[in-house]
């Protein structure tokens, strides 16, 4: 009986130990903060070194705790989508993203060609490497801060899901967004001012009813949509001077900074 409680008693130990944490380039790993706390900028993909800046953007990757979610700005669309984490591995879920196209596509058509194929990680200092067992996949390092939207002013460059081109949508004034530190967001919708209040937690993001003036004005389309999808946005991203908006898995809106 002494000999069973004691083999037990190992068991149990050495299931204990193996669910705290495993070593991951020498730094102990039990959960995803080590990578979710910070953005990381692409250096490298598949070996190939990768510009500091992609159409003047710089490609970067950023992870979502709360709700398991990925997102990449490529220097062109941003692709948006789950991941998997364990002690021992990371996975990522197939990514939606925009449909632009750009001067240059490499670094959006090399992260999309390794994805499904990154099954672990490893972390060395500042540097994270996606990997495909010993393959490293994906190199990146830590950026140094993380952009805040408090303070900053927004011009819309871009919408999703709508029936008429961008171009027909607002023909006149692009709208605008701002955010100031009451937690009150306010711009111009393209023909009528309009304020509503947001919340930010992580990269989640939400909006209120929104407010406006009574103007009357040619045509509201632009402003119906540019209203309409800004309150239904749950997520964001932003980037030096790029502001993405999410729902859900998909980028709908972006904004260029002002």
């Amino acid at each position: 009986m002494r000999v069973v409680k004691y083999l037990v008693l190992m068991v149990g130990l050495v299931i204990t130990f193996a669910s705290c944490s495993i070593k991951k380039g020498g730094t102990s790993v039990s959960d995803d903060s080590v990578l979710t706390q910070m953005k990381w900028q692409i250096v490298e993909i598949a070996g190939k070194p990768i510009a500091d800046k992609v159409n003047g953007v710089v490609p970067q990757l950023s992870f979502d705790s709360s709700d398991k979610r990925f997102s990449v700005i490529t220097g062109c669309n941003t692709i948006n989508g789950t991941y998997k984490f364990s002690n021992q591995s990371i996975t990522f879920g197939p990514g939606m993203s925009t449909m632009m196209f750009c001067q240059d596509m490499s670094v959006e058509d090399g992260f999309k060609s390794v994805l499904n194929k990154i099954n672990t990680f490893e972390i060395k200092g500042s540097e994270l490497f996606l990997k495909d067992k010993s393959t490293v996949l994906v190199k990146l390092v830590k950026e140094a801060s993380t952009p805040v939207l408090v303070g900053t002013a927004w011009e819309l460059d871009y919408i999703g899901g709508q029936e008429l081109p961008f171009t027909d949508l607002y023909s006149g004034a692009m709208p605008t967004l701002t955010f100031d530190k009451e937690g009150k967001a306010f711009g111009n919708a393209s023909c009528n001012r309009f304020n509503t209040t947001f919340t930010v937690d992580g990269n989640n993001i939400h909006f209120g009813a929104a407010a406006t003036t009574r103007m009357m004005c040619p045509s509201i389309k632009g402003e119906q949509a540019f209203l309409e999808t800004l309150g239904k946005v749950n997520r964001y991203s932003v980037h030096e001077n790029v502001l993405t908006m999410i729902i859900g898995d998909i980028a709908v809106m972006r904004f260029k900074k002002i």
